[in-house]
């Protein structure tokens, strides 16, 4: 419900992806290497460090550091857990369309944290399960490393889908679900709506990967807020995240880079042109709806742009 309660509930048989992906990589040690998270971690913030905002360095470091080194084998998970042929055809389409629809669903409402332990995979039958919501709303956007990309579609949860990739089954699957989300867009944004006067949402806070505790400012605004009249008062922060959904329902792309600006100056000054990738949205993106097709498109697009991945948190384990 927000950062000090919230409901839990048990979900059986599942694991996380994490977990999942680790055990996949052992089947055939000689072509598929494990990579120790202990081993890269240093590495990898140092590399975000040293490049901060020259997107180019940042993606060539990236490149040698993982992608390199480490191959994608989630789908060998699959085929060892659902070793009959129909029952892995089965898990592998449940996979795939429970992604698609999750994908579709989290960009619409801004759904952050999805780092590899908020993901879970239900074993008796592949199908994924998102949890933790406290990062709704585009509050992955505040973090100390911004979540820039539209959900997870990571080189290994590609790779569990088969030969084809997000062709096929995946891209379909989202189109429809992108369609349905379009026609039920008055439905969807009257249950969104109550958020506008709800007590119970703290739109000021982020999410809580990464964060500082802030235990005065916090403080000071429980008190204040005790003060405001919710029945009456109109959080400007909600009403512009209900119009970020409206528009994403309409087809804009408005995933918008916090530090943008900050990029643009570097190769500004550095005399290279303008970055065209990395970046998220810019101000012709928000005043140009796409078609479904295009949508889904551009967010796959994002989704998987080395550009984006190689900004995301370590913990985050963007190569996975």
């Amino acid at each position: 419900l927000n950062e000090e309660c919230g409901i839990l509930e048990w979900v059986n048989h599942t694991e996380c992806l994490r977990q999942l992906i680790t055990l996949s990589q052992p089947y055939w040690n000689d072509l598929f290497s494990t990579l120790n998270y202990k081993d890269i971690f240093q590495p990898f913030v140092q590399l975000q460090t040293k490049c901060d905002s020259d997107i180019d360095s940042l993606v060539e470091g990236y490149q040698e550091l993982v992608l390199n080194k480490y191959r994608p084998a989630f789908h060998r998970w699959f085929i060892e857990q659902f070793q009959d042929p129909t029952e892995w055809i089965e898990s592998r389409n449940n996979f795939t369309r429970s992604a698609a629809v999750w994908s579709g669903v989290g960009h619409v409402v801004g759904l952050g944290d999805r780092h590899t332990e908020n993901i879970l995979i239900d074993t008796t039958n592949g199908e994924c399960v998102h949890v933790d919501f406290d990062c709704l709303f585009d509050k992955g956007l505040t973090l100390a490393r911004p979540e820039i990309v539209p959900f997870r579609l990571t080189n290994n949860m590609v790779d569990a889908m088969g030969p084809a990739g997000v062709e096929g089954t995946y891209r379909c699957t989202l189109e429809v679900t992108m369609s349905l989300l379009r026609e039920n867009r008055e439905t969807l944004m009257s249950v969104i709506e109550p958020f506008l006067r709800d007590p119970t949402v703290a739109w000021g806070r982020s999410g809580r990967a990464q964060r500082s505790v802030e235990v005065g400012s916090a403080i000071t605004s429980s008190k204040l807020s005790h003060q405001i009249n919710f029945s009456d008062h109109e959080n400007k922060e909600a009403s512009e995240m209900l119009k970020k959904i409206s528009d994403r329902l309409a087809g804009v792309y408005n995933l918008v880079h916090p530090h943008r600006e900050k990029i643009v100056n570097f190769y500004r000054k550095k005399g290279g042109g303008a970055v065209a990738k990395g970046v998220g949205s810019t101000i012709e993106d928000t005043h140009l709806p796409l078609s479904v097709q295009g949508q889904v498109q551009r967010l796959i697009d994002e989704a998987t742009l080395d550009e984006n991945l190689a900004q995301l948190y370590v913990g985050w384990q963007p190569w996975l």
